[in-house]
């Protein structure tokens, strides 16, 4: 399972109603079919797991650039939002409850670990949350 207990980010998330929350189970490197972790700058990427499809507007996939580990062995990174790179909505191919595929931005830097962050309002066909809820992935490499 890739959510992350080294994001401290995380641990506050798990709080919330964790069944109606998005969770990430595999990220796979479309180019490589890897699973390992690395993920390949520009190339697209499958992230599967449950409850991710993106909603309406304010949803979107975001790489939050992970900290080093703190005296704890915890990663951390900008709470607040204002140093994530989004991933752009033209760029995302599959938008489905179980899988999104989207290429992954070629702003990133190369050798440097990232949280993917999943933000939504998705519930069904026919309805909205009134709050965003949020999923972290463990930390990936981007080469």
């Amino acid at each position: 399972v890739l959510m992350n207990p080294l994001c401290s980010f995380f641990r506050r998330l798990k709080k919330r109603s964790v069944g109606n929350n998005p969770e990430i189970t595999t990220i796979t490197d479309l180019s490589t079919g890897k699973t390992d972790q690395t993920i390949s700058k520009g190339k697209p990427v499958a992230i599967f797991g449950s409850k991710l499809k993106l909603g309406s507007s304010g949803s979107g996939i975001y790489f939050a650039p992970a900290t080093d580990p703190t005296a704890n062995g915890e990663l951390s990174y900008d709470l607040d939002g204002s140093t994530w790179i989004s991933v752009s909505k033209e760029t995302i191919f599959r938008n489905k409850p179980a899988e999104l595929n989207f290429f992954v931005p070629e702003t990133l830097e190369s050798e440097k670990s990232y949280c993917i962050i999943i933000k939504t309002n998705y519930l069904s066909n026919t309805q909205s949350r009134k709050d965003f809820v949020e999923t972290v992935s463990s930390p990936i490499t981007v080469m």
